[in-house]
């Protein structure tokens, strides 16, 4: 499993999209990532608050070699 943290920028782009005042769209062009990825940390962010700044992503192992 990968971790990342979120910068306090990063983080302030999150809050403005809760706020209403980004769409999902603007919030992965700022980000540069995906939309379905903003709408995760948006969820979580909303769930967990300032833990939402700690990503985690799931890394499949190849054990076919």
């Amino acid at each position: 499993m990968t971790v990342y943290t979120m910068s306090d920028s990063e983080l302030t782009t999150i809050k403005k999209l809760d706020e209403k005042r980004l769409t999902r769209a603007q919030t992965a062009e700022l980000l540069g990532i995906y939309i379905r990825q903003v709408q995760r940390i948006l969820n979580r962010y909303r769930q967990d608050g300032g833990s939402a700044r700690i990503l985690t992503k799931s890394t499949a192992s190849n054990s076919s070699c």
